[in-house]
């Protein structure tokens, strides 16, 4: 059986999202979400889908 690897960026996000100086509330705003989910992302216990968009 092989084993699945699991692809971890919540790190990366948060990087990134704390070098262009934005908020896990305003970058959620903007792309339709609540902080929460944000959050769940960046401390990888969440995966982000191509499916979520801006309402």
């Amino acid at each position: 059986m092989r084993k699945v690897s699991t692809i971890r960026i919540g790190e990366t996000l948060q990087k990134l999202r704390k070098s262009n100086g934005y908020t896990q509330e305003k970058i959620a705003e903007e792309i339709g979400v609540s902080p929460r989910y944000i959050s769940d992302v960046e401390q990888d216990r969440a995966k982000p889908s191509y499916k979520n968009k801006r309402k």
